[in-house]
């Protein structure tokens, strides 16, 4: 956790409350029957994550 905290400058809380939405979004995802992942480029990218 620390070294989160150090690398995006996030609070504990930011960090959790950004941890938590990215789990949401990838559990429906999931649920929906999508994979979840990295991409080596934006543009072959269904969605992308906005504030993480």
């Amino acid at each position: 956790m620390n070294e989160l905290l150090d690398l995006t400058g996030d609070t504990p809380a930011e960090l959790f409350r950004k941890a938590l939405g990215l789990y949401k979004v990838t559990q429906k995802a999931i649920h929906e029957g999508k994979a979840v992942g990295i991409a080596e480029s934006p543009e072959s990218l269904e969605s992308h994550f906005v504030g993480i």
